[in-house]
């Protein structure tokens, strides 16, 4: 198998998991497609709000970062970016990322 089959096998895997409502296999099978493809947006974006869910903004704020650097004019990470910084008292950054 090639990354591509991999990735292709582990998203499903995530789609399954969501019907069943199993939050945990998701973030495993993101995690695991990271390992393959850094930029999965997709996986970045789930494990950013899970992360600022349960109240790890700097987790979540790495993943956005990350997600940024794939895709530069996405005004929805830019939002989510604004939302995790400004929880960690960054206000300069929050409005920052929402410019």
């Amino acid at each position: 198998m090639n990354d591509a089959t991999d990735i292709a096998a582990l998203e499903q895997q995530a789609r399954e998991c969501s019907q069943r409502g199993d939050t945990a296999g998701i973030r495993q099978a993101c995690l695991a497609i990271l390992e393959r493809q850094p930029g999965h947006l997709s996986s970045l974006g789930f494990l950013a709000e899970q992360a600022a869910r349960s109240g790890s903004f700097e987790e979540a704020e790495g993943y956005l970062r990350r997600a940024l650097e794939v895709s530069p004019a996405d005004e929805n990470f830019h939002a989510q970016l604004g939302q995790v910084l400004y929880r960690q008292g960054k206000l300069e950054a929050a409005v920052a990322a929402y410019q």
